[in-house]
């Protein structure tokens, strides 16, 4: 019986070796050219160009939803109609700084009926 020497290299492995290899080159040719590029990047360009007197125009184009930053929710103690507002959109107002005024005739009315209520039980508790 004869021993026969192993092979070091079959066919499967010599193939994955040689794949192995060429997968390595190609990661190493691919990063350099991304560094390459961001490196370019970074360094930035500079430009030059002759001062002019002139307008400066500037655009933004933009789309969504616009919200304030803060909101505070208002709680009134009756209703009526509004007859004059002391303050526009945007103004910066502090407590207790009178923010609108309301018609007070309905309020003029409900204090007369009160009025008039209390004058009543009033008579009505005297009667006895």
């Amino acid at each position: 019986m004869r021993i026969r020497p192993k092979k070091l290299w079959s066919k499967g492995t010599l193939f994955y070796g040689l794949l192995v290899v060429a997968v390595c080159i190609a990661m190493a040719f691919g990063l350099d050219s991304v560094f390459a590029g961001s490196s370019a990047a970074t360094a930035g360009v500079t430009r030059t160009a002759t001062v002019q007197r002139g307008t400066v125009q500037a655009s933004v184009t933009a789309s969504g939803n616009v919200s304030s930053a803060t909101t505070t929710s208002l709680d009134f103690a009756t209703s009526g109609t509004l007859t004059a507002v002391d303050v526009a959109i945007g103004d910066t107002v502090s407590v207790g700084e009178v923010l609108a005024k309301i018609d007070p005739s309905s309020a003029q009315t409900a204090l007369t009926a009160a009025q008039d209520r209390l004058s009543s039980a009033e008579y009505n508790l005297k009667e006895a």
